[in-house]
């Protein structure tokens, strides 16, 4: 498995065939520099034919912190940056995966960063200063909800329901097309992950009260009245990450115990009782940063696989840079290996491709700026052919059909002007003509049929007044 040296990897899909995308804050894979998006083959090494060059957003930083792939092959691209490829993509990108290159989808996102994406039907939902609707192929944007952060995006099983969470905790009802004011958990600090199974949404964040109850970093609140149930897990730290496979909570964040039992970073957590389960990576901390505790950005599931993203330098005895791979019922190191040089901070599984997202320049055995596709097949040198570049992180990420959607804090994309938000051809990581543009960060994104829904700081979207949704 490849070698990713940065600081994290903040987002990864599943390319569908074995493969991994992976963005995040990282410069190199397997010594070869990268932008910080880079595609895994399946056999582990970095797909030489997937390479963007992001350019830097308006925060002077480039990062992808969010990847979603449609089923089509479209991988959204979401972070800080302000161009891809030398096209103008604010924090928010799509590329076809099909073609490797970048689509023409740029939703004017108005935020200085896109922290989050969410694709549902034909529209990209975008953490940007609020709740952001884009739509999937046109770019064109709507603020369902602003004046706030967005970090996470879940839509409920029915596809009826949107919950956003980041300095607030809302839901949206898209058959009203209006906020469920109704419904608020009121939780006392930020919130940066959500799932949802049912009429449960399962939250973790900073906060220690929500629902009315004091609920330290993770909890579960009904999805119709807000209330906190008697589910309380009590780590002892951030919870950043969340993904739910049966009656499986899967955690990622700064923590080091989990209730009573010791988990660096990582830990299992059943959703019936609460206890957790026996698997331990055992995570160690970067070398970069001796003494700071390992952190998980990002979690993703492929092939009885469990792809886990951030500032880590291995578990145990076994060396993995900020990316890893773990077997899902032993809790074993796998051969999987990217590599990333810095940051994974999140992950979007699409089939046997994972889309990560982060800091770093190489991953996959090749350079990608912040954004990458890995091959979850191959164990090494496995970024694919999906090539994109943002200037600065990207916050989120959602795919739809041929295009990945991403946003973020970047002001271009491919090298080209693209304003926290862009689409690219979700297999070669060519960036759209797709350009909407924000004009501040966009953190979270969430495609629903033909919209794409944003979340950030913005204030416009493709020239029109949106206040951060």
């Amino acid at each position: 498995l490849s070698k990713v040296k940065g600081i994290a990897v903040h987002a990864a899909v599943s390319d569908g065939a074995g493969g991994w995308y992976l963005g995040g804050r990282f410069e190199f894979v397997d010594d070869v520099a990268t932008a910080p998006l880079v595609h895994i083959l399946p056999n582990g090494r970095l797909d030489p034919d997937f390479s963007f060059s992001f350019g830097i957003g308006q925060v002077g930083t480039t990062i992808v912190r969010g990847l979603e792939l449609s089923p089509s092959g479209v991988l959204y691209v979401v972070g800080e940056f302000g161009a891809i490829d030398g096209q103008p993509r604010s924090n928010a990108a799509a590329i076809d995966t099909t073609t490797g290159s970048l689509t023409p989808w740029a939703p004017a996102v108005a935020s200085f960063q896109v922290n989050a994406v969410l694709l549902s039907g034909t529209t990209v939902f975008l953490g940007a200063g609020g709740l952001v609707a884009a739509d999937a192929m046109t770019g064109a944007v709507q603020t369902l909800d602003g004046g706030f952060t967005v970090e996470a995006i879940a839509a409920n099983d029915a596809g009826t329901t949107v919950y956003y969470g980041g300095s607030v905790l809302k839901a949206y009802d898209l058959t009203t097309q209006q906020v469920v004011f109704a419904w608020n958990p009121a939780p006392d600090g930020m919130v940066r992950a959500l799932q949802i199974s049912g009429s449960t949404v399962y939250v973790g964040g900073d906060f220690t009260t929500i629902g009315g109850q004091s609920r330290p970093y993770l909890a579960a609140v009904n999805a119709n009245t807000g209330t906190a149930s008697g589910w309380n897990p009590l780590p002892n730290g951030r919870i950043g990450a969340l993904l739910l496979r049966g009656n499986t909570l899967y955690t990622g964040g700064a923590f080091t115990l989990m209730g009573a039992a010791v988990r660096r970073g990582y830990a299992e957590v059943d959703i019936v009782d609460a206890s957790v389960g026996a698997n331990d990576p055992r995570l160690n901390a970067p070398i970069q940063f001796a003494g700071i505790i390992p952190v998980v950005d990002t979690i993703a599931f492929a092939d009885g696989r469990l792809m886990l993203g951030g500032g880590f330098n291995g578990y145990g005895a076994v060396n993995r840079r900020n990316i890893a791979a773990l077997d899902a019922h032993t809790g074993a190191a796998t051969d999987w290996a990217p590599d990333a040089d810095n940051t994974v901070e999140g992950l979007l599984l699409d089939g046997n491709t994972l889309y990560a997202r982060g800091t770093f320049g190489t991953i996959g055995g090749q350079a990608r700026s912040r954004l990458a596709a890995l091959d979850v097949t191959l164990n090494t040198n496995n970024a694919t052919a999906f090539v994109a570049d943002l200037n600065a992180s990207a916050r989120d990420m959602a795919r739809a059909g041929t295009t990945l959607y991403a946003v973020g804090f970047f002001t271009s994309a491919n090298g080209e002007p693209r304003s926290y938000i862009a689409a690219f051809d979700a297999l070669t990581g060519s960036l759209s003509t797709w350009n909407p543009g924000a004009d501040r960060s966009v953190y979270a994104i969430d495609i629903d049929g033909d919209f794409i829904y944003l979340g950030g700081d913005f204030t416009q979207i493709n020239n029109q007044f949106r206040n951060k949704l």
